[in-house]
């Protein structure tokens, strides 16, 4: 059986062509592009997009081995196959989440770093030689979060 059944074969296509470039020879779609690392005794691990029968579709994660005889001759793959739905779930939530909190919290700085600004710039009125240092470090640090 060939594991070409289970995957896009544009995506199998896209592969071909990097490992071609990767590899400095030519890698044809199909059987080969899930192999080839292995062949040259690299373990291969990829990321795929695995296609059920009622075309609904989930992310793989897919290691492939070569096995090999003791003189060396290759007698087979083999290939494990690891859903990491719930990994690319927990990824894409960690990221809105850092979107969100990262949005959320410029703003709020961006008028403390402008106001701060304005006190060191002496609109407020001047600042004593004490606070001064306090004002800077605030507005750099505050700078430095909005960044």
């Amino acid at each position: 059986m060939t594991p070409a059944i289970l995957h896009d074969p544009e995506e199998v296509k896209r592969r071909a062509a990097e490992l071609s470039s990767e590899m400095g020879v030519s890698v044809q779609p199909g059987f080969e592009v899930f192999v080839a690392k292995a062949r040259w005794g690299i373990q291969d691990e990829n990321e795929w997009t695995y296609i059920c029968k009622d075309g609904t579709t989930f992310p793989v994660l897919l290691t492939v081995t070569a096995l090999r005889e003791p003189d060396g001759t290759i007698t087979g793959f083999l290939g494990i196959g690891k859903d990491i739905t719930e990994r690319k779930k927990i990824d894409r939530m960690k990221s809105e989440f850092i979107s969100t909190v990262s949005h959320e919290l410029r703003t709020p700085l961006t008028s403390i770093r402008g106001s701060l600004g304005l006190v060191m710039g002496g609109v407020a009125g001047s600042v004593s030689e004490q606070m001064q240092p306090l004002v800077e470090i605030a507005f750099k640090n505050s700078d430095r979060l909005v960044r």
